[in-house]
């Protein structure tokens, strides 16, 4: 069986090298994608999978991401299917103006009903991680489609405000986790933002707001408070379990961090980071804290009255 599945992610990604080669068709066939199923995975068996699709960065392959995000062998410890999308020319339509304006919110779902037809998926698991112009386009994707996600999370990859601003009503009544993970000295999608981009920190808040999280106990961002190189920001106590955390890395620019070979201009990385085990960590939790949400009674007068 390992042998078999092994030979499916092989000739996909032989398929995908082909095509990328040989044409820039838009479809998901034409584009190709990479796929990876734990060895856990029982062909017999009734278990449904948690998905996740993870998106390269601007100018990228799925291939060069695949191996190099940690989420192959993070994937294997936890029992998840992760899937690698292939960007049009790519790059992401992530509502920027760009080289394109294909629908890849239209391709994300594809791919879900693909995978999801071939093997036995979570649908009520499904996540969207990516880096940089990846990150960038899951805010897009979720604001877009939230129905098919169960949560994301950008790393250098910071929301474009026109999504909150300029088409009102895009996100305006999305909940969903998120998470998002930024260096401080990110020179190609910096972290305090833009004209058209919010920065980490008010991305952030605005999810929190968007959440409905309380954060009486959570401190305000202060760049003089770095504790071994990073600051995290947890917001737990939000309405449906939708969880909502900042990981911000001191001094760290743009990159993936944690990779061993997926490193941008050859910058420096912060050590000690896992960006995978951190992300799916979060995911994980997530899926718990809207569990335990589900499960709460909700409050009536007649409950109210008699508990006095």
């Amino acid at each position: 069986m390992r042998v078999i599945r092994s030979l499916l992610v092989m000739c996909i990604f032989a398929l995908a090298t082909l095509t990328l080669a040989q044409t820039e068709g838009a479809s998901l066939d034409e584009r190709g994608y990479g796929l990876y199923v734990p060895s856990t995975y029982d062909e017999d068996s009734d278990e449904v999978l948690p998905l996740l699709i993870a998106l390269h960065g601007f100018g990228d392959t799925w291939q060069n991401f695949y191996p190099a995000t940690g989420f192959i062998n993070r994937a294997e410890q936890d029992n998840f299917i992760v899937a690698f999308p292939q960007g049009y020319l790519r790059q992401w339509n992530d509502g920027s103006v760009g080289d394109h304006y294909e629908d890849d919110v239209q391709l994300l779902s594809d791919l879900i009903e693909r995978v999801d037809r071939d093997y036995r998926v979570d649908r009520d698991r499904i996540y969207l991680a990516g880096f940089s112009n990846g990150g960038t386009m899951t805010f897009q994707a979720a604001c877009e489609r939230p129905d098919l996600f169960a949560g994301i999370a950008s790393v250098g990859g910071t929301m474009r405000n026109g999504i909150a601003i300029e088409e009102v009503g895009l996100c305006a009544d999305v909940q969903m986790p998120v998470l998002i993970i930024h260096g401080t000295q990110d020179t190609v999608v910096p972290f305090i933002g833009g004209e058209f981009r919010y920065g980490a920190v008010v991305g952030a808040a605005y999810w929190r707001q968007n959440n409905e999280c309380m954060d009486e106990d959570v401190p305000t961002y202060d760049p003089d408070n770095f504790r071994n190189g990073f600051q995290t920001f947890l917001f737990d106590e939000c309405a449906g379990g939708n969880l909502t955390m900042l990981h911000v890395i001191e001094n760290g620019a743009h990159v993936w961090f944690g990779a061993e070979s997926y490193v941008q201009e050859q910058t420096p990385q912060q050590p000690g980071l896992d960006t995978a085990r951190l992300i799916w960590g979060f995911f994980e939790a997530s899926y718990a804290a809207q569990q335990a949400a589900e499960s709460e009674p909700e409050a009536t007068p007649e409950a109210t009255e008699s508990s006095d």
